[in-house]
């Protein structure tokens, strides 16, 4: 299970987010349908696109691609839904949140995930995990202490555990003349 972040944010016009519910239907001779769930919990597909934003990039995404191996390895992807916001300053593993009813509490559930995100620098994010939610409004309980101390206001993004939906990419879409590179990923669970 890989820990690394895939931190490179789409235009808001290039993402594409799909949810999928894994459901039986069988059909009988007399026209009824039964239904049922074969899994409970739905998947989400996430594709990105990437233009203009690309720049000098290209190469960092086609490194962090090659290291995970295409779609051997997992890692955290945020949906870049604008989730929440820091709105208190950090202690050690607590932190209040905005809106903190996005997130889950329970473990490997969708929005257990939290990927902190500091606006214009690639270098200070991370990704925690959900513990609880404390009596006072807003706060959150993570799983370990943040690495950075991150300011009031910092965006805060459900993250899925994901890999690359294809086993490999086409190398041929990343040049730097072209610009333009569209990634598919599939959200793994039980990891």
């Amino acid at each position: 299970m890989g820990n690394e972040v895939f931190f490179w944010e789409p235009f808001h016009d290039n993402r594409r987010i799909r949810e999928e519910f894994n459901v039986l239907i069988t059909g009988f001779e007399l026209g009824y349908e039964q239904r049922r769930e074969k899994r409970a919990a739905s998947r989400l597909y996430l594709s990105y696109s990437y233009d203009r934003e690309l720049g000098d990039n290209i190469d960092a995404i086609a490194d962090f691609l090659r290291k995970r191996k295409g779609s051997y390895e997992s890692f955290f992807l945020p949906t870049w839904k604008y989730e929440s916001y820091i709105v208190l300053p950090l202690t050690a593993n607590e932190v209040t949140f905005y809106n903190r009813e996005r997130f889950a509490v329970t473990a490997g559930m969708r929005g257990n995930y939290a990927f902190f995100s500091m606006a214009g620098n690639r270098s200070e994010n991370e990704v925690m995990r959900i513990d609880s939610f404390g009596a006072t409004t807003g706060l959150v309980y993570m799983s370990g202490a943040l690495t950075y101390a991150y300011p009031i206001g910092t965006r805060i993004h459900t993250a899925v555990k994901s890999r690359l939906f294809n086993p490999g990419f086409d190398e041929s879409y990343i040049s730097k003349g072209m610009f333009h590179l569209d990634l598919n990923f599939v959200e793994v669970f039980g990891e």
